[in-house]
């Protein structure tokens, strides 16, 4: 459990070094790190994306289409970056998995 590691890494490697295995915790932590930030970073762009959408509705209730279009393309390269940003979250989350 990767809280537990977060929580106690010496208490992990101590268990672990008793059984003859090397201490991974450092590089777990920092997967876990890289995890954690790619998930915010998705979710801040998540965030950005819904309240621009929010935006495109007001633009166009007030026939201000050169705003909305304006917006509707922030949208479409936050989509593009939110693609980029899922794939990195899952590498991110798959990384301890392919450890040694």
């Amino acid at each position: 459990d990767i809280r537990a590691i977060r929580d106690d890494p010496a208490a992990f490697d101590t268990d672990l070094a008793r059984r003859g295995v090397a201490s991974p915790s450092t590089g777990l932590l920092a997967l876990d790190d890289r995890r954690r930030a790619a998930i915010a970073a998705a979710q801040e762009a998540q965030t950005r994306r819904n309240d621009l959408s929010k935006g495109i509705g007001q633009a166009k209730a007030q026939k201000d289409e050169a705003r909305a279009q304006a917006l509707m393309a922030e949208v479409a390269a936050l989509k593009d970056a939110l693609a980029g940003l899922e794939a990195a979250e899952g590498a991110a989350e798959a990384a301890p998995n392919r450890a040694p």
